[in-house]
C-alpha cells in the first residue's frame, strides 16, 4: 500500500514539475509581439525613426499617450553659457500645447519626450497628426501631498493616424512650414505637403495632353528638362522638387486612388524582420493611475514581459551642466530686472525626468515612449537602466568608453541611450519599477520629513477642476464680484471668437485654446437662458509700447466663457515643490564623467538645500504683471521658438543625429 502511495506521489509531483515548466516557458518562449519600433529612420542622416510593428489605419491611435514638460521662463533663467541648447530642435511651441497661462513673458516651451520628439518629418508622407496632452493635476492637493507639483499635469498626449500606414512605415509628423524655412541653410527649398498635392496635378495635366499621348519621348524629355531646372539651381521651386526622379512612377502617382506619397512609401519602409533585429520595441508600456500614492500615473507592461527582456530604449538628452534647470531670483536695478545668480528660488520640473549622479554635474533626460511614467519602489522594481546594446544608430558605446566629457560639451545631438531591462519576470497589468537610487530617496524622504503647505493651499482648487464643476454655475459680474470675488490665483477669459463681428461662432474650446481677458458687465436670462455682456481686452502696440484695446459684446453665452489659472500659479510653480534627478547607478557612470569632487564639505549640494523661505511661500498666490516689460535682452524672442501651432518640434528626423555618433568614433 505504501508503494502505490509513494507511486501516486511520485506521479503528482511530476505533473507539477510539468505544469510549473509549461507555464514557464509560456511566460518566455512566446515571441512578444510589438506595434512600434525604435530603429534607424528611412531619412539619410536622419538618426532615429519610430515604425509601425503592424498596419495601422486612419483614426487609429498610435501608442499610448505621452507627457509634455513645460519650460517656463528658460531663456530667462539661463544665458549663453548654457547654449547649444540639446532641446532645442525638439522642442513644441508651449502655447500650442496649452501652456499659455504657465508664464506671462511668452517664454515657454513643451518638452513632450515620448512619439512627439521622435517622429521623423516627411511632407510628403504625413500619416499621423499633431497630439495635444490632457491637463490633468491629479488626485493630489497642495494642502496635503507632499507629491503636488512634482510631475507635469500634461499627459496623454495621443497621436492619430491620417494616412494609412503599411507594417514597417516610418511614422513622420508636420513640423509646420516655419520649422523649415528657418533651416532653409540646411534643407533648401523643401517640399511642403501642399508642393506635393501641386505636382501630383501638374504631373496629371502633362500626361493627359495629347501631344505627350502620342509621343511618349517628349514627355520623357520634358519631364527630366522640369527636374534638371531645379537640381541645377536654375529654377529652384519645392514644387519641382517634389516630383519622383523616374518618369514611370511619376505617371503612376497620377492614377485613380493614387499619390505622389504612394510611390514614395516603399522607400520608407523597412521589413519587420529588420525592426526585429535593428530596432527596439517601444509598446509594452501603457500609463494608468499608479499604485503608489503620491506618483499619479505610472507604467505598466501591455504583455508578459519576461526576465532580461528589454522593456523598452530611449535615447538621450545630455545637459552637460544641471545648473541648465536652476531658476532665479530677479530683482530691478537701475529700471532693468536682472538676474539674482546667487539665489535659486526653484527648479526646472524636467529636473524630476532626467538622470544625474552626485559626482557629475552632467543630466541625461530620457525621450522613449510611455518611459517617464515609470516610478520608482526599491522593492518592487522590476527594471534596471543599462547603457543600450546593438542600437548603433543611437548608442555610440564609445562615448561611455571614453569617458570624454568635453565631447559631450561640444554636441547638443544625442548621442547616448539607455536599455530599460526587465530584472525578473514581469505580467501583463503588471506596474513598471525603477529603483531611483540612494541620493533621490534621500532627498524624497527630507522633503516629505519637512513638507509644510504653502499659505492658503487648503482654500486651493486649480482653474480646471473649477470649470469643469462650475460649467453650468452663473458667472458674476464685475459688480457681484466687489463683495464675491473669485479665488485671487484665476482669471476670466473669454472665447477668441467673439472678436468675429459677424458671429457664427460654435465656441468649442480645443486643448490649446487661451482666449482673451474679459469682464462680465451684466447678464440677462432669455428663454431660460442666461447670456453676458462682456468686455474683451487685449494689448498691442509696436516698439514695446502697447496699448489697452477693449470690444463690447452683448449676447454672450455661458460656454464661451471659461476660468485660467494666472501665471505662475499652478502646481509646478509651488515654491516648495520637489525637485531632484533620477540617479544613474554607479555600476555605468564613467569615471571621465565626475567631475564633482566628493567629501566631507566639498559634496555636491543637494538640491533640497536651496531652501525656500516663509516669505516665499506666503506671497506664493501674489502675481505681478510687471514683472517682465518685454524688452530685455536676457528674454530670447527668437522666431525659431515662438511660431505658433506647428513651431519647434524636433528631430532626429531631417536632422543629424546619426553625424554626432559617427564622429566620436575618430577619438
Amino acid at each position: 500500500m505504501s508503494s502505490q502511495v509513494a507511486r501516486i506521489a511520485a506521479a503528482v509531483l511530476l505533473l507539477h514539475h510539468y505544469a510549473h515548466s509549461a507555464d514557464e516557458s509560456n511566460l518566455t518562449e512566446q515571441p512578444l509581439e510589438c506595434g512600434l519600433y525604435l530603429a534607424e529612420s528611412t531619412i539619410k542622416g536622419a538618426g532615429m525613426g519610430i515604425f509601425a510593428g503592424k498596419e495601422y489605419n486612419v483614426g487609429q491611435d498610435v501608442g499610448r499617450g505621452d507627457v509634455c514638460i513645460p519650460f517656463v521662463d528658460m531663456y530667462w533663467h539661463n544665458d549663453d553659457n548654457f547654449f547649444p541648447n540639446p532641446f532645442y530642435n525638439y522642442f513644441w511651441n508651449g502655447g500650442s500645447m496649452g501652456m499659455h497661462f504657465e508664464t506671462d513673458t511668452g517664454d515657454i516651451e513643451a518638452y513632450c519626450p515620448g512619439l512627439d520628439c521622435a517622429i521623423n518629418c516627411h511632407q510628403g508622407l504625413l500619416n499621423v497628426g499633431k497630439s495635444f496632452p490632457d491637463y490633468d493635476e491629479g488626485k493630489l492637493h497642495r494642502s496635503l501631498d507632499p507629491g503636488a507639483g512634482t510631475f507635469t499635469p500634461y499627459h496623454n498626449g495621443t497621436t492619430k493616424v491620417i494616412r494609412d500606414i503599411p507594417a514597417g512605415g516610418e511614422l513622420f509628423k508636420d513640423y509646420g512650414p516655419d520649422w523649415f524655412d528657418h533651416r532653409y541653410h540646411i534643407f533648401g527649398q523643401m517640399p511642403f505637403a501642399d508642393n506635393y498635392d501641386d505636382a501630383r496635378e501638374l504631373l496629371q495635366s502633362m500626361v493627359e495632353l495629347k501631344t505627350f499621348k502620342q509621343h511618349e519621348p517628349v514627355l520623357a524629355d520634358l519631364y527630366q528638362l522640369m527636374r534638371g531646372l531645379s537640381k541645377k539651381d536654375l529654377y529652384d521651386s519645392r514644387t519641382l522638387n517634389a516630383l519622383p526622379e523616374r518618369l514611370e512612377d511619376a505617371i503612376e502617382a497620377t492614377k485613380p486612388l493614387k499619390d505622389l506619397g504612394s510611390i514614395l512609401q516603399p522607400s520608407y519602409t523597412h521589413s519587420l524582420a529588420y525592426l526585429q533585429e535593428h530596432g527596439k520595441c517601444i509598446d509594452h508600456l501603457v500609463p494608468k493611475q499608479s499604485t503608489i500614492s503620491q506618483a499619479n500615473r505610472g507604467a505598466f507592461a501591455t504583455r508578459n514581459l519576461p526576465k532580461g527582456t528589454i522593456v523598452t530604449a530611449s535615447p538621450l538628452h545630455h545637459v552637460p551642466d544641471k545648473k541648465f534647470a536652476n531658476m532665479y531670483n530677479f530683482a530691478q536695478v537701475d529700471g532693468t530686472w536682472m538676474r539674482v545668480m546667487d539665489q535659486i528660488v526653484g527648479k526646472q520640473l524636467v529636473l524630476n525626468y532626467c538622470f544625474s549622479h552626485p559626482a557629475t554635474t552632467l543630466m541625461l533626460c530620457p525621450y522613449g515612449s510611455q518611459i517617464n511614467y515609470i516610478n520608482h519602489d526599491r522593492e518592487r522594481a522590476n527594471v534596471r537602466v543599462q547603457w543600450a546594446t546593438n542600437f548603433a544608430v543611437g548608442h555610440n558605446q564609445s562615448v561611455v568608453d571614453h569617458g570624454d566629457f568635453e565631447f559631450l560639451r561640444s554636441t547638443e545631438r544625442p548621442v547616448l541611450a539607455f536599455d530599460y531591462v526587465a530584472i525578473k519576470d514581469i505580467a501583463e497589468g503588471e506596474e513598471v519599477f525603477l529603483d531611483y537610487g540612494d541620493d533621490w530617496i534621500k532627498a524624497w524622504e527630507a522633503h516629505v520629513a519637512t513638507f509644510r503647505p504653502v499659505t492658503g493651499a487648503d482654500k486651493y482648487t486649480s482653474a480646471h477642476q473649477w470649470d469643469r464643476e462650475m460649467r453650468d454655475a452663473l458667472i458674476r459680474t464685475q459688480y457681484e464680484q466687489t463683495f464675491d470675488p473669485y479665488p485671487a490665483h484665476m482669471e476670466i477669459r473669454c472665447h477668441s471668437g467673439l472678436m468675429n463681428a459677424h458671429g457664427m461662432v460654435d465656441y468649442e474650446w480645443y486643448p490649446n485654446d487661451y482666449g482673451l481677458p474679459c469682464q462680465v458687465t451684466s447678464r440677462i436670462e432669455e428663454n431660460n437662458t442666461h447670456l453676458y455682456t462682456v468686455d474683451l481686452i487685449w494689448e498691442a502696440g509696436k516698439n514695446g509700447r502697447d496699448t489697452e484695446y477693449r470690444m463690447e459684446r452683448a449676447g454672450v453665452p455661458r460656454k464661451s466663457i471659461h476660468f485660467f489659472n494666472r501665471h505662475h500659479t499652478t502646481d509646478i510653480h509651488l515654491p516648495n515643490a520637489f525637485r531632484h534627478p533620477i540617479g544613474i547607478p554607479d555600476d555605468i557612470l564613467p569615471t571621465g564623467w565626475k567631475n564633482v569632487k566628493m567629501g566631507g564639505d566639498d559634496r555636491i549640494t543637494s538640491l533640497l538645500d536651496t531652501r525656500v523661505t516663509q516669505e516665499q511661500m506666503s506671497n506664493f498666490a501674489v502675481v505681478d504683471s510687471d514683472l517682465y516689460d518685454g524688452d530685455d535682452d536676457e528674454i530670447d524672442n527668437d522666431d525659431d521658438n515662438d511660431n505658433g501651432d506647428e513651431d519647434d518640434d524636433e528631430d532626429d528626423g531631417v536632422g543629424n543625429d546619426a553625424s554626432s555618433i559617427a564622429d566620436y568614433d575618430e577619438l
